[in-house]
């Protein structure tokens, strides 16, 4: 693929994702905000580990077949 329709392709990407953050990442805005998430992590761990957890990222599972040979492995991933 040539480096300028990666570039282009890139650019269009991140776009888009700046254009949608706001409706689908939430920052806390005070000490209160980011606490009440903490403890809701920590509860829904049930684990005091997760005290200090103030967010999660997850992406999306999409099925693909990989390629053969020694670099199959970066193709697994935990889903």
């Amino acid at each position: 693929m040539p480096r300028t329709t990666v570039h282009r392709i890139v650019h269009r990407v991140t776009e888009e994702v700046v254009d949608i953050r706001d409706v689908v990442i939430y920052l806390p805005k005070t000490p209160e905000d980011l606490e009440a998430i903490c403890r809701g992590f920590a509860g829904l761990a049930r684990h005091r580990a997760f005290n200090k957890a103030g967010g999660a990222i997850d992406g999306c599972h999409v099925r693909i077949v990989p390629p053969g040979g020694p670099g199959r492995q970066r193709y697994v991933n935990r889903k």
